[in-house]
């Protein structure tokens, strides 16, 4: 490991050495990216357990970040899965109550993975009712009086 691999790997408190590198961090978020949940990606062989992954994004700023980043990727790809699955109703291939299902789940994890795009807006109703300088010398007076 180069000495700047070194610095930017997560510090250890002790006992077993990381196996955090930048090549396994990479690996990490590519797969996450390309639509695997971390739970698939640390059962794959030669992966370290979930919890190790979690503990490296607890301490590892930047790591976090490329993971963050890997997330908002992998809403992109149940995006394009849903226009496959879009396909396969219109072509007659899939049931459209089981597509409504899973285009439903896809749906709810996109809202999740990259709430900012794919996540509900919600309206807020700013209008206030009377005149704002009578109340905003109520709240004053009340506040002074306390």
């Amino acid at each position: 490991m180069t000495r700047q691999a070194k610095d930017q790997a997560p510090k250890s408190k002790g006992g077993r050495p990381s196996l955090y590198t930048p090549e396994l961090a990479d690996a990490i978020c590519d797969a996450i990216a390309e639509g695997e949940s971390l739970r698939q990606v640390c059962m794959r062989d030669g992966m370290p357990d979930r919890r190790t992954v979690e503990r490296w994004m607890e301490v590892d700023a930047s790591f976090a970040a490329k993971c963050a980043r890997a997330r908002e990727d992998q809403a992109e790809v149940h995006h394009d899965q849903m226009g496959e699955i879009e396909a396969d109703v219109l072509s007659g291939a899939l049931d459209p109550k089981a597509a409504n299902v899973v285009l439903t789940n896809k749906r709810w994890r996109m809202e999740k993975l990259a709430s900012k795009r794919y996540g509900q807006r919600l309206a807020v109703d700013h209008d206030v009712v009377g005149n704002l300088a009578d109340r905003l010398k109520a709240a004053r007076e009340r506040t002074a009086g306390g």
